[in-house]
């Protein structure tokens, strides 16, 4: 089985950083559980300091050090010192341990256990977080039984309270089972969360491809093809009209991206742009405009100019010379286009869904605009009438 070190092969989607912030919470835990044993241990903890030489001693002390550093400042101390710790702490404890009645320099009999003892469970635990769980469960059982070895090596016998108290430290495991239920708990919520975010990332780029896809086919629907429709209509050399026209179509190619969601436009600049998207699909159309005092989101602009311009060129398109005008509002809360005409008119009923002009370059456009909406008025022999709002 893998080491718990290398997170990345047993979980996909937990990135290392996602496993060191568990296993940094959970040596927390781990080290809160020791305070708590230790102020739950204290006075048998000091009366047993002193029994034993300074050799022994200082490292049992560090251990002690240890827990409390750990449970302080788990939270920000390096990973690198962590792991050390967690490395470093059981060895040291289990050499102290086996050594602990080869030191010991008390009175005889011995009735007293290695004061070390107290808080071994914490030092065990770390074990979670390096090892296999069942290897941690195996090192948990040796660890509790290293004084009973100590005893019989350096004194001959085991002292009663060893005895008593080793099927009690062999209880430890529990705490394996414990910590190691939390640390796959919380991985297995971080790799949801990283599945989540991935699946709303996936989900997002592809609304952005298709967002493109329905950009580039109202491009080519709205500027290439009203010019291949044009030229279909004329032989020999094109009028200058539609030879700007296809210039024009063909710099939009070449226009970069712009990022039409930020930023806003004075009114009165807001209305010029619309003015100017409608002239040049007909130079001399009739407008009639009105604007507030304040600004409106580019993307508003944006927006209800290709939608009037795509309305405007159908009209241009499909009404021939008949008598058109068009109407604008531009305030700050509130814009509107009117694009009208006198032309033949249509049943708007029989046209498609999939219909690129008016399902998709108008009203699709406008109704995707937070705050927008299209409106088309037309019956065979009435005209028609497009009418396209927006309010904040």
């Amino acid at each position: 089985m893998p080491s718990s070190t290398e997170p990345t092969r047993i979980e996909p989607w937990l990135s290392a950083e996602a496993a060191d912030q568990t296993d940094r919470q959970v040596s927390q835990l781990i080290s809160l559980g020791g305070v708590a044993l230790i102020l739950g241990q204290a006075g048998m903890i000091l009366s047993g300091i002193g029994l034993f030489p300074p050799w022994w001693e200082l490292p049992a002390l560090l251990l002690l050090t240890q827990i409390l550093a750990f449970a302080a400042f788990g939270w920000a101390l390096p990973m690198r010192w962590l792991r050390a710790g967690w490395t470093l702490a059981p060895i040291v404890n289990a050499v102290l341990l086996l050594s602990a009645y080869g030191a010991y320099r008390g009175p005889l009999p011995v009735t007293s256990e290695p004061w070390l003892w107290a808080f071994e469970a914490a030092i065990v635990s770390y074990l979670v977080l390096t090892i296999p769980p069942r290897w941690a469960v195996a090192g948990t059982v040796a660890s509790a039984l290293l004084p009973l070895v100590s005893a019989l090596a350096f004194l001959g016998e085991v002292p009663h309270v060893v005895l008593t108290q080793t099927p009690i430290h062999g209880a430890n495991m529990i705490y394996i089972a414990l910590f190691s239920g939390i640390r796959t708990r919380l991985n297995r919520l971080r790799e949801a969360e990283a599945r989540a975010l991935a699946a709303e990332a996936q989900q997002v780029r592809a609304q952005v491809t298709a967002h493109d896809k329905e950009q580039l086919a109202r491009l080519i629907h709205d500027e290439v093809l009203s010019v291949l429709v044009s030229a279909t209509n004329f032989r020999g050399a094109p009028p200058a009209a539609l030879r700007t026209d296809a210039f024009r179509a063909l710099a939009l190619f070449d226009r970069p991206t712009l990022q039409q969601d930020s930023g806003s436009l004075a009114t009165g600049v807001a209305a010029d742009r619309l003015m100017s998207a409608l002239r040049q699909v007909d130079a001399g159309i009739a407008i009639d405009s009105d604007a507030g005092d304040g600004e409106v989101p580019c993307a508003v602009v944006e927006a209800i100019a290709a939608a009037a311009a795509e309305a405007l060129r159908n009209s241009v398109r499909h009404a021939g010379a008949a008598e058109r005008h068009v109407t604008l509002s531009v305030f700050p809360r509130a814009v509107e286009a009117t694009v009208h005409d006198q032309g033949p008119g249509f049943d708007i009923g029989q046209v498609a869904d999939h219909h690129l002009g008016i399902r998709c370059s108008v009203q699709q456009r406008m109704r995707t605009l937070p705050g927008g909406d299209a409106a088309v008025d037309s019956a065979p022999g009435a005209g028609t009438k497009v009418r396209l709002t927006w309010h904040a």
